[in-house]
């Protein structure tokens, strides 16, 4: 069985990514979150021992992958001009994640 989730939880993840959470919000993830867990408990419950296992659960190969086209790429020069912070060959940018 999975771990509840609490407010505590979701303040303290919210908090490490400096994202900004409202009561009403925190009531949504968990709600969202208790809805995720009860299906995958659902999915517990089904009889997988007569399957193989599989990696990919499909036949074909994927082919509408485009190829890299590299023709517009900024040189290092230019984009250390249009930077605001800088330091030496870097891009200085602000911390996200705690």
């Amino acid at each position: 069985m999975i771990k509840n989730i609490e407010k505590a939880d979701i303040k303290k993840l919210a908090y490490s990514i400096n994202l900004n959470i409202d009561k009403l919000d925190i009531i949504q993830i968990i709600n969202e979150f208790n809805y995720v867990i009860e299906k995958m408990e659902k999915l517990k419950n089904i009889d997988t021992s007569n399957l193989k296992a599989m990696h990919y659960p499909y036949d074909f190969k994927n082919t509408f992958l485009r190829e890299d086209d590299t023709s517009e790429v900024l040189s290092k020069k230019e984009i250390l001009e249009n930077a605001k912070n800088k330091n030496d060959d870097y891009v200085i940018i602000n911390r996200v994640v705690k």
